[in-house]
């Protein structure tokens, strides 16, 4: 498994990263709002309390992910916002694509303990 991850983040480090990222960036609409934070700081959390709040539903994981989805996987969704816009996880960096964006921040002391109860 060790491998794997090596060369997976070989790979998210090299060229062959640029169009795939291009590429699920194809579709973006103005009215869209990106969600972005840093690893174990609650997006998953905040994603199922906006998922709550905008549809009035009970969310669940299937659901979240059909109705909130990450960035490769936008295309046919919905629009949950007000003005026919999307809530889409992302974990790239700024780009002049992301009009609006929400990021969250958690301290990193509880980032660092959250990691290391993961990894126990």
């Amino acid at each position: 498994m060790q491998t794997f991850r090596r060369i997976r983040a070989k790979a998210a480090r090299s060229r062959i990263r640029v169009p795939r990222v291009w590429f699920w960036h194809l579709g973006l609409r103005p009215q869209d709002v990106f969600s972005a934070s840093d690893p174990r700081s609650g997006s998953t959390w905040l994603r199922f309390i906006l998922f709550e709040i905008l549809t009035g539903k009970d969310a669940g994981f299937q659901a979240v992910e059909k109705r909130l989805p990450e960035v490769n996987a936008h295309r046919g969704v919905s629009p949950v916002l007000p003005g026919g816009g999307r809530l889409i996880k992302t974990d790239e960096k700024y780009r002049k694509e992301y009009g609006s964006a929400i990021f969250l921040v958690r301290d990193l002391r509880d980032v660092f303990l959250s990691i290391y109860a993961a990894s126990v």
